[in-house]
């Protein structure tokens, strides 16, 4: 009866990651090959492969497949030292011993159900695309502001709602009706696009990988695949065809007016004035640039009456005075990092729109976000 020993961290991590995908079956397959131990999830677009190796692999070691029910995947989450997986034919017996304590569950094996799909192969690597695991996960975090994540269920809104990537400027672009996020990572060279609905789940397995990770993204004529550089382990979803727009970003000369403000102050206002309005979302800022050069103030009103003020600073310009959606100006706020946060307004091809921003974007990741004004009333 052969028998692995696997640290418990690295273990937990591994069921981590295979529950990622919820299973369309109910159930984990497991299979030990190859030395380790190989975790597989999968539903109707999506399947994860979570690999993970024992302290001393096990030469020759296959087996055929075992089935764990979701709720009994717990049994291998253990806080203990060490955990032990006993393999013989009909079972695998699962050890968690450490100060002082022993806990042991016996998994029988289960029969295979005639419809259950084939554990899939590994994806090939030799064409993917490396980029930083961390970097990556930010980059997906600020395009899903724009990304219409929870709109995106059927099959028409997965081909509409998608995040497109344009390799020769190393961006990636997210566009709704009246918003727009776009996110650039250096040496960013991927070619191809992400449902948004698949985002939360590639940035949840980003988060598995350990500090200064790689992932490793790879696309085929169907299946997008994003695979843990020292693991294996790999993530992957059905492609859907779309139509990619062409790039297109205005240029940042061309606002006539940028002012700051705080991001947890303006946050806090933008919080108030959603809670306070009844019956409509239309909320209007109005931020003008003092004539004796004394500290502005930013206002938000609604129907002419002032439900918030905070201190803001006029950069340039004459100032701002629009109305937006006061729950879609909130929530992009709610994506820009903390300390202070930019907003220009009034462009010269787009004179409506609005670009909020970090003032001073330090790390690798820079974001940018767009808010179409609404039309004013006469």
């Amino acid at each position: 009866m052969p028998k692995l020993e696997f640290e418990p961290e690295v273990l937990r991590r591994a069921f981590a990651v295979a529950r990622i995908v919820k299973p369309e079956t109910n159930d984990f397959c497991l299979r030990f090959t190859d030395g380790g131990l190989t975790i597989v999830s999968q539903d109707k677009r999506r399947f994860v492969r979570s690999e993970v190796r024992p302290k001393t692999v096990v030469d020759g070691l296959s087996t055929d497949d075992f089935y764990l029910t979701s709720d009994r995947a717990s049994l291998f989450d253990s806080d203990l030292e060490s955990v032990t997986i006993s393999v013989n034919e009909k079972s695998l017996t699962v050890i968690a011993s450490g100060d002082g304590q022993t806990r042991q569950a016996v998994l029988k094996r289960r029969a295979e159900r005639s419809r259950r799909p084939p554990i899939p192969a590994r994806p090939p690597i030799d064409d993917a695309h490396e980029v930083d695991a961390p970097a990556f996960e930010e980059l997906l975090k600020q395009v899903s502001c724009s990304a219409l994540v929870k709109e995106t269920k059927t099959d028409e809104e997965m081909r509409l709602n998608q995040v497109h990537f344009y390799p020769d400027h190393g961006c990636a672009v997210s566009n709704a009706r009246f918003y727009a996020s776009y996110s650039f990572l250096p040496g960013l060279s991927l070619d191809l696009s992400i449902v948004s609905a698949d985002l939360p789940m590639i940035r949840q397995f980003c988060s598995q990988m350990k500090s200064g990770g790689k992932v490793l993204v790879r696309q085929d004529d169907r299946r997008l695949y994003v695979t843990d550089k020292v693991t294996g382990s790999v993530l992957s979803m059905t492609r859907v065809n779309c139509g990619r727009p062409p790039y297109q970003f205005l240029d940042e000369s061309e606002f006539n007016t940028t002012v700051q403000v705080r991001r947890d102050v303006a946050l806090k206002g933008l919080n108030w004035a959603v809670t306070a309005l009844e019956g409509t979302q239309r909320i209007t800022l109005d931020c003008q640039a003092s004539p004796s050069g004394e500290p502005s103030s930013l206002t938000l009103l609604s129907d002419h009456t002032e439900i918030a003020q905070f201190k803001a600073s006029v950069i340039s310009g004459p100032g701002i005075r629009a109305d937006f959606p006061a729950r879609l100006l909130h929530s992009i706020f709610t994506y820009v990092e903390d300390g202070i946060v930019e907003l220009r307004y009034g462009h010269k091809q787009l004179p409506t729109l609005i670009q909020i921003r970090h003032s001073d974007q330090k790390g690798p990741v820079r974001s940018f976000h767009f808010l179409q004004s609404m039309k004013a009333r006469s």
